[in-house]
């Protein structure tokens, strides 16, 4: 079910880890879904979602959202547009990780991107694995970005994929 919602919506697609405790919640904000991740209800990151000027948002710029399953498993499809760039998004349990989500993300741009990746301000404990890009912290800050295209062309598309986890305890 694919759902383009009106700028009152307060429609909420979920995805949760295998053992619940980690979730993450796409909910309507002005033109573009924005995200939170969650650990035992509690949030620990919110994307930073640019307004619609900009052409390079901080996280990609997702219109149409829909809760799919795919090999069983309830996933997360999304798409959307800024500037000259066309996102696309799956966002599910990781099959080799079950107790984290996995973000696959990717952007088919016809001009050479000022900025691409995804964008947190983390208030809680996560732990963020880049599997294809780069994840760099400053502070509350953390972006992950895209460090490969997939055909080698500048005006192409480009891809980044990074895990999302509860972080393990320290053990003393």
């Amino acid at each position: 079910m694919s759902v383009s919602p009106k700028p009152s919506s307060l429609i909420v697609h979920r995805s949760v880890n295998s053992d619940g405790r980690l979730a993450v919640e796409y909910s309507w904000n002005e033109d573009r879904f924005v995200h939170r991740i969650l650990v035992d209800d509690t949030e620990v990151a919110r994307s930073i979602d640019s307004d619609a000027e900009n052409d390079w948002p901080d996280s990609p710029p997702i219109q149409q959202i829909s809760l799919e399953p795919i090999n069983d498993q309830p996933t997360i499809l999304g798409v959307g547009g800024a500037g000259r760039g066309h996102w696309s998004i799956s966002v599910g349990r990781n099959p080799q990780q079950p107790n984290s989500i996995r973000f696959d993300i990717a952007c088919r741009v016809k001009e050479t991107p000022k900025f691409l990746g995804s964008s947190y301000r983390v208030s809680g404990e996560l732990a963020i694995e880049a599997v294809v890009g780069e994840v760099v912290t400053e502070a509350s800050l953390v972006r992950v970005l895209q460090r490969e295209t997939l055909s080698g062309n500048l005006k192409d598309t480009y891809r980044w994929v990074y895990d999302v986890a509860i972080p393990e305890p320290e053990l003393s």
